[in-house]
C-alpha cells in the first residue's frame, strides 16, 4: 500500500501559524472571563481597597472585555469616601471600566487593578465630604484615577435637595508622577456654560 504524501506550501504554511497565533491570543486573553461573577466582584473590591483611599460598591454585573485594553465593565456601582465615622457616599457611576494586569493568569488573586475609569457619573460635593475628597488629592495614589463625563454638583448640605452649582466635566484624571513624586490631577469641561481647563499638581515631598 502506497502512502500518500502531503506537501504544505510556505503560503499555507503561514496562514495556519497566523490561525494557531490567533486563537492562541484570544484564549490567553479571555482567561480572566472564566472566573464567578460573584467572586470577581470580592475581589477586585478588595484590591481596589487596597490600592485607593476609598470604596466602591460593585455590583455583580461584570462583563470582560479584551479591547481597547482587557478590563472589566461594572455597571451602576456606587463611590463611598472613607472617613472616622463611616463611610460617606460622593456619588455613582452608570459603568466603571476596571483595567487588570496578570490577565493569563487562571488564579484570580493573582489579577491586579492597574486603572479604574467611572464613565457617565454624578458626584456631589457637601460640606461635609468635602474634606475627606481633600485627603484624597494629598495622598500618594500610584494607580491612574479617571472619570469620563461627569456631572459635579455642589450642595452646601447634603440634607438639603437645593444644588448651589452644577460643573459639567468631560474629563477628569488623577495620576501618580514617580519622578518628582507628585500627584497631578488635569480636568476639562465647561463651567456656567462656558469651556474650562484646570490643572493641579501637588509634591509629596515638598507639600508645595
Amino acid at each position: 500500500m502506497k502512502i500518500q504524501k502531503f506537501k504544505i506550501s510556505n503560503f499555507n504554511s503561514s496562514i495556519i501559524f497566523l490561525v494557531i497565533l490567533v486563537f492562541g491570543l484570544l484564549f490567553f486573553y479571555s482567561i480572566p472571563n472564566i472566573h464567578n461573577k460573584h467572586d470577581l466582584q470580592k475581589h477586585l473590591s478588595k484590591e481596589i481597597d487596597k490600592i485607593y483611599p476609598f470604596d466602591i460598591s460593585l455590583s455583580p454585573d461584570i462583563t470582560y472585555s479584551i479591547l481597547p485594553k482587557p478590563h472589566f465593565k461594572v455597571k451602576n456601582s456606587k463611590i463611598f469616601l472613607k472617613s472616622e465615622n463611616g463611610n460617606l457616599e460622593l456619588g455613582e457611576a452608570k459603568e466603571t471600566n476596571i483595567y487588570i494586569s496578570k490577565i493569563g493568569s487562571f488564579d484570580l488573586n493573582k489579577i491586579k487593578v492597574e486603572k479604574i475609569n467611572f464613565l457617565d457619573s454624578d458626584l456631589r460635593l457637601d460640606e461635609e465630604n468635602f474634606k475627606f475628597l481633600k485627603d484624597i488629592i494629598n495622598l500618594s495614589i500610584k494607580k491612574n484615577l479617571q472619570f469620563s463625563k461627569t456631572r459635579l454638583y455642589f450642595k452646601e448640605n447634603k440634607k438639603l435637595d437645593t444644588v448651589i452649582n452644577l460643573i459639567l466635566l468631560d474629563q477628569i484624571n488623577l495620576k501618580y508622577d514617580k519622578d518628582d513624586n507628585s500627584n497631578v490631577l488635569n480636568a476639562k469641561g465647561k463651567l456656567y456654560n462656558q469651556d474650562a481647563i484646570f490643572y493641579w499638581r501637588k509634591n509629596l515631598s515638598t507639600k508645595n
